[in-house]
């Protein structure tokens, strides 16, 4: 069976419901049989729009943060919290491909 993230738009297959989205990390209730998801919106007002944008940027900002933490860690050997770090800026980078998806969509 096909489910599909309501937040991300992520398509995944199952037999029974995902407990969280693989990709933006969701919990399982917002995500549903693919016939039953009506997509993003197509239109968006300007301010919804510009919020989109700022929390894009700010996703950004947060996946190079977190990736830069990563370096560091690994430089001084502390391999743990490097992948820690590393798997944040995945998280991030989601976050933005949700983001880019819902703007796109509009």
């Amino acid at each position: 069976m096909k489910w599909v993230c309501k937040v991300c738009g992520k398509v995944m297959e199952s037999d029974s419901r995902p407990l969280a989205c693989p990709l933006c990390g969701v919990h399982g209730d917002y995500i549903v049989v693919e016939k039953d998801f009506r997509g993003f919106p197509k239109e968006l007002k300007q301010k919804s729009k510009d919020n989109l944008n700022a929390a894009l940027s700010l996703e950004r900002n947060a996946t190079n943060l977190y990736s830069r933490f990563a370096k560091e860690c690994k430089e001084l050997g502390d391999a743990e919290a490097a992948t820690m770090f590393t798997a944040l800026a995945r998280v991030e980078a989601g976050h933005q491909l949700c983001i880019k998806k819902m703007l796109e969509a509009a």
